[in-house]
């Protein structure tokens, strides 16, 4: 049998960058990196309203680089966080995230109707207050007046279906965006026990159902232990003889053979 050989081709010369103004940081990275290129964040000394968006770049967009040169991007790593009193508090949540996507946001009951002269559900109070300084990873606490509100249920781990049924009288949004072998809701939003006024609560669940791979020897049949590193249930090495490909998952018992290496 012929030797395999692996034959690595790196490219160095010009290459153009990539224009990154008006990106996320993170994305303007990505963009960066994948042109061959470094990326070099660097926080600009004033404070607007847009989080983590890159305002300036060096080089400009379209200027040659060679492979391996640094790019430096300015960005706002701060911002002056508006006024979201008297909002309901779903509501001022979901503007919020909206305004600042990298910040996060959690409403918390306070005082009755009577102390705070709100109606229940609405914002009285923030942490940080309007026009303080909030940065990327920071949890803005809405306080709202307490009263009759309802809290959202922890639903994660349940089937769709059961998840819905769970959050009523929440109307339930079912979000399908990932492939796992569980057919069970991963994420929810609002998280549990938040107090809210109504609204929708947002779960998300696998689109597909996965099963694992495993691989076979050929002589009995006995499956590979799996890879130090990988995926679960899967080798990437098989130990000798002519290989097989077995499905293992609850819904397949079927096995067949490969070609000969």
């Amino acid at each position: 049998m012929p030797k395999v050989s692996r034959v690595v081709v790196r490219q160095y010369g010009p290459t153009a960058v990539p224009d990154v103004v008006g990106q996320y940081r993170a994305a303007a990275c990505d963009l960066i990196e994948g042109a061959k290129l470094v990326c070099v964040p660097r926080p600009r000394e004033d404070t607007p309203q847009d989080l983590d968006v890159v305002k300036q770049q060096t080089p400009g967009n379209g200027e040659e680089a060679s492979t391996g040169d640094e790019v430096v991007v300015g960005y706002h790593d701060k911002a002056l966080l508006a006024d979201y009193s008297n909002q309901a508090g779903t509501t001022a949540c979901g503007a919020l995230t909206q305004t600042y996507p990298t910040v996060r946001c959690q409403v918390v009951e306070g005082a009755t109707e009577q102390v705070t002269g709100k109606p229940p559900g609405v914002v009285y109070e923030q942490q940080p207050p309007p026009g303080g300084t909030v940065r990327s990873g920071d949890v803005v606490a809405l306080t709202v007046a307490k009263g009759s509100l309802y809290r959202v249920p922890n639903v994660v781990g349940m089937s769709p279906e059961a998840a819905c049924a769970a959050v009523a009288p929440l109307t339930c949004d079912p979000q399908a965006d990932l492939v796992h072998r569980d057919y069970l809701v991963h994420a929810q939003e609002p998280p549990p026990d938040t107090p809210v006024d109504g609204g929708a609560v947002v779960i998300h669940y696998p689109t597909h159902r996965a099963v694992v791979l495993s691989l076979y020897k050929a002589d009995n049949g006995a499956p590979v232990p799996p890879a130090a590193e990988g995926f679960p249930g899967r080798s990437l090495r098989p130990l000798g003889g002519r290989p097989r490909l077995g499905l293992r998952g609850p819904d397949v018992a079927a096995r067949r053979d490969l070609p000969a290496l």
